[in-house]
Formats: structure tokens, sequence, C-alpha cells
């Protein structure tokens, strides 16, 4: 039997593509892992905001015939907000309506980004040499350090080529000097179900009863007989194991592996989220589904308008926010008050009108967010998930390979290891 640990997007996947008799182990008491929702206020809300856009045309079409009441397509209308404006999405290809002398100062970079000697193997040398000291320090410097909540001269730039937009210098020129729309990314254009939150995408692929444990934690993977002991006390004999729980608890609860697995284990880093939401009465409604803030002043990088995700969201009585605030041992952040600084910035923003009141507010955290990519950590993942598949456990997912990758990643990789699982299960 094979055991598949974790029921978020890439657990799913495993149990939905397999083949050979398998067990979904879950901790929570629903399915779905960071692609939950939660009503507030008569406003759906997800945890952290969603929108699913895929590479993966044959996942898309998939999607697509299993989810609800299908998919609602529309641009991305994403916007940022610095020095007082609101600018198209991204800042880097909009200046366009900055002051003047900030505009300068960005186009001025762009030439000394040609020559720039910065280290681009991590993400403060990446950024200047990308876009010039301009646009680092009017935006993608301060914007990252709030997302990352990492020093950036700690944060590998491996990853930044296929997540951050890098327009070609006439572009961003051409974005000072005129309004225009920039469109070039791929998440242009984005989804999102039709009936419900984002949690909708993932509820068709939940795993029969028979085949899923949920509120039901693994604590021991015994390597050598071969065998997963719950909290419960009861074990699960298995042929091999698909795990996307994250690699440094696997390499906890793993017994019998080498040290060196523990060491490289250790060297891995991540961010949290404190998410708070809010449920608003009396907006002036726009089309703005997120707004992306380097304001120092202002505690969330981002404000997701999750009602604007679909239609059926949108016909709702309130509006839905919600702001993202990151947090690390290196970033902390005081939660007493932190809804009503999340609010004040808000309303200073101007985006919902002088009537907007907040009728009902939630505040939760997700300890894990992002696995951060730092220089202690480099190879370290790819180690361990060989190290491991050596061992017949095969890692999916964000946290469970240690991938900045979206649900629909996590979901096809959960595909890739239960092959692997399979194939080493019927030798």
């Amino acid at each position: 039997m094979i055991v598949i640990i974790g029921a978020g997007p890439a657990g799913l996947a495993a149990s939905h593509f397999a083949t050979q008799p398998h067990v979904v182990v879950e901790s929570e008491n629903e399915i779905g892992g960071l692609c939950r929702s939660f009503t507030l206020g008569g406003c759906t809300l997800d945890l952290g905001g969603h929108a699913l856009f895929s590479k993966h045309a044959d996942l898309l079409a998939l999607f697509e015939q299993k989810v609800q009441g299908g998919l609602f397509a529309q641009p991305r209308q994403a916007f940022v907000h610095s020095h007082g404006r609101l600018l198209p999405y991204p800042f880097q290809a909009h200046l366009f309506g900055l002051p003047q002398e900030v505009v300068a100062e960005c186009l001025a970079g762009l030439e000394q980004a040609a020559r720039s000697q910065a280290d681009r193997a991590y993400l403060a040398g990446w950024i200047e040499a990308a876009f010039g000291s301009g646009i680092a320090k009017h935006f993608m410097r301060p914007y990252n350090e709030k997302v990352w909540a990492f020093p950036l001269e700690d944060v590998r730039s491996d990853w930044a080529g296929g997540r951050i937009v890098k327009p070609d210098v006439k572009s961003i020129v051409e974005g000072a000097l005129a309004p225009r729309a920039y469109r070039q990314f791929d998440n242009a254009v984005v989804r999102y179900p039709n009936d419900g939150g984002f949690a909708a995408v993932y509820r068709p692929f939940t795993p029969p009863v028979s085949s899923l444990m949920l509120n039901c934690r693994a604590v021991a993977i015994d390597v050598d007989a071969r065998l997963v002991r719950l909290a419960s006390g009861d074990t699960l004999p298995y042929s091999a194991v698909v795990s996307t729980i994250p690699l440094d608890v696997l390499a906890d609860v793993a017994t019998g592996i080498p040290e060196e697995m523990k060491t490289a284990a250790r060297s891995l880093a991540w961010n949290g989220l404190h998410l708070a939401s809010f449920a608003v009465a009396d907006a002036e409604r726009n089309d703005m589904q997120r707004i992306y803030t380097a304001d120092p002043d202002v505690p969330f990088h981002k404000l997701v308008i999750n009602s604007n995700s679909s239609p059926a969201l949108r016909s709702q009585a309130r509006l839905g926010l919600q702001a993202e605030i990151s947090f690390s041992g290196h970033k902390h952040v005081a939660t007493g008050d932190l809804l009503d600084r999340c609010w004040s910035a808000i309303g200073a923003m101007g985006v919902m009108g002088p009537r907007a009141r907040a009728t009902h507010s939630d505040l939760r955290t997700i300890d894990r967010a992002y696995p951060v990519a730092t220089r202690q950590s480099k190879g370290a993942p790819e180690f361990l998930v060989g190290k491991f598949a050596d061992l017949g456990i095969f890692c999916a997912g964000r946290f469970g390979m240690w991938r900045y990758v979206n649900s629909d990643d996590a979901f096809f990789l959960g595909r890739e290891a239960i092959a692997k699982a399979q194939c080493l299960s019927s030798n």
C-alpha cells in the first residue's frame, strides 16, 4: 500500500492519479491545505490571495471539467500603491504618474544596471542588476523585504527570473513617458471558481472516504521497517510514501536516516503570513483584484479584493478584503492592533470611498506560507528530495519539495510523485 501524507493540492493529485491501493493521511479536519476558503460577514475569502493560472494545459482542462460550475476567466486587474498613487502592475513597467524626481531616478538607474557589478546570485544584487538603483530603491527592494521578511542579501535569486516580471528597457522607458497597459506576464489572465471560493478548485479531488484519514497526523516514519506511525498509535505499512509535509518535518519524523540529511533539513528557512480580513459595507465598487505596496507605513505588502474574483462573489452584499503581512524570525509583527492598522492603511489608500465601513474582521495566521531560498540552504532541498527518493519516500508540493510554486504546480508535482511511488511498488 502507498501512504500519501498530506491532502493539499499535491497529495490530492497523488490520490487522484493513483491506480494502486493507497491511503491519504491528513492532520487537519478537511482537505485542501493552503487552498481552503472561509466566510466572513457574508463574504467568501481564502487562506491568502488565490487565483488560478497554469502552464499545464492538461491540468487546466481537468480543472475546467471537474470544478462544479466551472471556472471564471478574466484579465488580472492588479495595481501598485506607491508614493500616494495607484499604478497598474507591475511597478517597473508603469512609472508614469509618479513624482517626476522619482521617475527620473528610476530611469537613470537603468543605465547603471547595465554596468552593475552586484552579486546577482542573491536577490539584493539581482534587483540592482535587473532594474537599477532607482527602481530598486522606490519599490523592488522594500517590497521584497516586506514579502520575504528576510535580508535580501541572504535570499537566493535562482527563482527570480521566472517569478518577477522583467520588462526590457524599452518597455520600462515607454511606461515612464506615457500611460499604457503592459500585460506581458504569465498571469495576465486568471481563473477562479464560478461558485464558492478557491477551495472549490480542489474539492472535486477529495479522496473516497475509504482511503482518507482526516485528523490523523504522521509522527514517525520508520524507513527500515517501512511503517508510518500515527499520533493515535496506529501504524501503516507501506510499499512507498508520497510526502507533502515540509521537508524539515519529514527529516525530523523519519527514523534511521543519515545525520547529513537532518543537518541539511536544519538549513531550510521559511516565512509566515498574518491574514487580516474584512467584510465591508457601503464600499464604492471597482474591478481591482490585487494592490501591492512597498510603503513602510503600510503594514501589509498585498491587499486582495477577493470579491472581484468572480461574478458570484461580486454579487455578495459586502465587499471581502484581505491584507497579507509576512513575518519571520527576522521580521516580528505585533498582532495586538494589526487589524486596526491594516484598516487604517486601507482607508488611506482611498480605494473604497469615504463611506466604507468594516462590519466584520478576522485575523488568522499561517505559520508556513513560503519556503525561502536562503544562502545557507543552497542545494539542501534537492539533496533531501533525492535521498528520500532512494528510501522510497517521494516528495511533492511547495513545502514537500521546498519550491516556490503555485497550487497547480504542486498538483503537477503530486502527479509525478505518485507515478514514481507506483513504479517502486510494482517492482
